[in-house]
């Protein structure tokens, strides 16, 4: 019977096709979601299924406190120092920096840009802990995102948990959200755009095409 079907040619067909075979090819499961900002439309394998955050909540970590630092609730020039017990890997600048410290704007910045990991966690609970970061994603229209602990454990994701999960679907609308929505001043749209454009994490996967 599936021989009488004719295989979906549309450009959207052709692109959930290759993404399934992307998915069988890396013997996983592979989540994604495309999101047209303009016209509302997107594209995607497992967009509702919940994934681990790994360090993707950074960027968002990052957006929380420029918003906060615009509103007037939080100095992100704010100079703070950390000591050997916060430090844990990946750190390139929270341990160049261990002697001096650092002004939050610093943190966010190498939060984002090479995914260190003390910088992070300085930085959440700074914020007010993983709560206040689920806070913030609730606050701009995302129910599904949740943050629940802190570097490194909130790797420990099974396929069975919720914790420090999110979709791709409410990732991508985040990332919208933040970068093309009213979020963030654009004063701190562009810092954080051009944080994303320097960060060094990831770039022989999606931005390699």
């Amino acid at each position: 019977a599936s021989a009488c079907i004719p295989p979906d040619q549309s450009p959207a067909g052709r692109l959930a096709a290759e993404l399934r075979l992307i998915e069988a090819d890396a013997g996983g499961t592979l989540g994604v979601d495309i999101f047209d900002t303009v016209s509302g439309m997107s594209l995607g394998l497992n967009q509702d299924r919940r994934f681990g955050h790994a360090s993707s909540f950074k960027f968002s970590l990052a957006a929380l406190l420029l918003q906060r630092h615009a509103a007037g609730t939080i100095n992100a020039d704010k100079h703070v120092m950390w000591s050997e017990a916060d430090m844990l890997s990946p750190a390139p600048f929270t341990r160049e920096r261990i002697a001096t410290g650092a002004t939050l704007r610093e943190l966010a910045r190498a939060t984002q840009t090479t995914s260190d990991n003390p910088a992070a966690n300085i930085l959440l609970r700074q914020m007010g802990g993983p709560a206040g970061l689920t806070a913030f994603w609730r606050s701009i229209g995302d129910k599904a995102s949740r943050m629940d602990r802190y570097e490194p454990e909130n790797n420990l994701v099974p396929s069975s948990e919720f914790r420090d999960t999110a979709t791709p679907a409410a990732m991508a609308r985040n990332v919208a959200k933040i970068i093309y929505g009213d979020v963030l001043p654009e004063a701190e749209r562009a810092e954080l755009r051009s944080w994303m454009i320097e960060t060094q994490t990831g770039v022989r996967r999606v931005r390699a095409g």
